[in-house]
């Protein structure tokens, strides 16, 4: 790879932290009437990373009662390593937590009761790491026995890399409050690139600028740039993102899909990339490319790109 080309990688993903700052928190007020409750597991309510996604994933978060843990103890690495938190479901609640963003991310979470609503809430921190790869966290809470009649709730709010305006990180951030407003469906479309700005592994790419685009295609071939001659992007209007995701398919998955969401809630735009359930799991990690024109987010909105299996009966 060329000095010029690795610059040019260094560029793209410096723009790309700065349009994801999507995982901006609002240091907003925790609602009325909720009081902090102490972790049984954890050091100090801050869970950097501690977690069990290497022996024992989490995919179902919320409360586990022996029953439903029974299917996670089947696996050896998993039963050995749930020993450890040595839970007496007589006397305490486990709760299962999973937060997705980049290779870098951490995670802090804090626990709250309401005695009023009978309610006990638990808040996922999702720090942002500013790296390009995907990365996941999961593990467990445990709580003394949530009393008859009390439910709960989990909510994740996405925070800026702890190097960054957060500073050190220690700032704990609650959920805004609902704005009312529907999330909308934005405008966009796949393109056909003809391969011609390659992805590594699980990364991203987000073009904000023409000049940005034309600088990748320096050193293209002249096919290449014709490829995007053609497309006519109008980047005062739209942006360009690319994303590399792993679905478990050999090639690229069946029924592949993607939309824009605008959630006013999160100030974000999703896209959204949905594929449907894998035949057969092939024996090599395979990375499938896909590369989307979406309409330019509106001022103090952020970019998150997401691929989920659709779900079937």
């Amino acid at each position: 790879m060329s000095i010029r080309m690795k610059n040019l990688i260094l560029l793209v993903v410096w723009i790309f932290a700065i349009v994801v700052a999507g995982f901006i928190a609002v240091r907003a007020q925790l609602p009325a009437g909720y009081n902090e409750v102490p972790l049984a597991f954890g050091s100090s309510n801050e869970l950097f990373g501690l977690g069990m996604e290497r022996d024992c994933w989490i995919r179902e978060v919320g409360i586990y009662d022996e029953a439903k843990l029974k299917p996670l103890l089947e696996d050896k690495k998993c039963a050995e390593a749930m020993k450890t938190l040595n839970v007496d479901f007589k006397k305490q609640t486990l709760v299962g937590w999973s937060a997705h963003s980049d290779c870098h991310m951490r995670v802090r979470i804090k626990v709250f009761r309401n005695d009023a609503e009978k309610n006990f809430l638990v808040i996922v921190n999702n720090i942002y790491g500013g790296c390009r790869a995907g990365g996941s966290r999961s593990g467990w809470i445990k709580l003394d026995k949530l009393p008859a009649g009390y439910t709960l709730n989990m909510k994740e709010v996405r925070v800026d890399r702890i190097h960054g305006i957060n500073g050190d990180g220690k700032d704990f951030y609650f959920p805004k409050q609902p704005t009312g407003i529907k999330p909308q469906i934005m405008e966009s479309r796949e393109v056909d690139i003809k391969g011609c700005l390659p992805l590594d592994r699980q990364s991203q790419w987000v073009f904000i600028k023409d000049e940005f685009l034309q600088k990748a295609l320096e050193e293209k071939s002249a096919e290449c740039k014709a490829v995007f001659k053609d497309l006519g992007i109008d980047f005062d209007k739209y942006w360009l993102a690319g994303y590399n995701f792993s679905t478990g398919d050999c090639e690229r998955p069946a029924g592949v899909t993607q939309k824009v969401v605008k959630d006013f809630d999160l100030v974000s735009y999703t896209l959204e990339i949905g594929y449907d359930r894998p035949k057969t799991m092939c024996a090599e990690l395979k990375y499938h490319p896909i590369w989307v024109v979406m309409e330019k987010p509106a001022n103090g909105f952020t970019i998150n790109i997401e691929a989920k299996m659709r779900k079937t009966e």
